[in-house]
Order: structure tokens, then sequence, then C-alpha cells
């Protein structure tokens, strides 16, 4: 494990070489930067308290099974996704507004 100090400055370097090198067009985009990094270091925490509370190699299986599912699911969407199979953008499940049923031709 490093030592908390170099640990601490490579943090700092890093997060001054973010912020000052990225295109940033929008508060809105700071606060999607800051969400990703927050995303991380959640799954960082939450995969070293997995290896805290159980064993190295059920916690390293866990991960591999974890990463595994989430890449199976993201690679069904891009599926889906290439295929033109992905529901139109102003589809709603449920809509505010009565329509008339359309026909369903075979």
């Amino acid at each position: 494990m490093w030592p908390p100090d170099r640990l601490y400055s490579l943090l700092r370097l890093a997060s001054i070489f973010v912020l000052n090198t990225l295109p940033l067009p929008s508060s809105q985009g700071t606060d999607r930067i800051w969400l990703l990094f927050g995303s991380l270091a959640l799954l960082v925490i939450c995969i070293l308290l997995v290896a805290v509370g159980w064993s190295a190699r059920t916690a390293r299986l866990g991960v591999t099974w974890g990463l595994a599912a989430a890449l199976g699911v993201y690679s069904f969407g891009a599926l889906l996704g290439a295929g033109n199979i992905r529901v139109a953008i102003g589809q709603e499940m449920w809509q505010l507004i009565r329509l008339p049923p359309r026909p369903i031709y075979f």
C-alpha cells in the first residue's frame, strides 16, 4: 500500500491535470465528471469491503463475475443499438395523453 502522503500528492496532481486540461462546456459537464469519479470511488470502496470481509480468492471471483455480468448487459444493449432495435427517444412506458390505438399490420 502506498503511503498516504504520496497517494494524496498523486490525487492532487491528477485533479489539477484533469480539471485544467479538459474542455468543460458547461457546469453539467463538470457534474458528469464528478459523478464518474464518485461512482468509480464507490466501486473501489465496495471491492475493498468485499475483500476485507471474504477471502481474496472469493473477492476476486466475485469481482470477475460482477464485471462479466456488467459487460454482458452492456454488450446486449450495444447489440440492440447496433441492430437498430432500441426504443425511440420520445417513447415512454406511460403516456400522459390518450391516443387512439394504432392498427397492427402483420
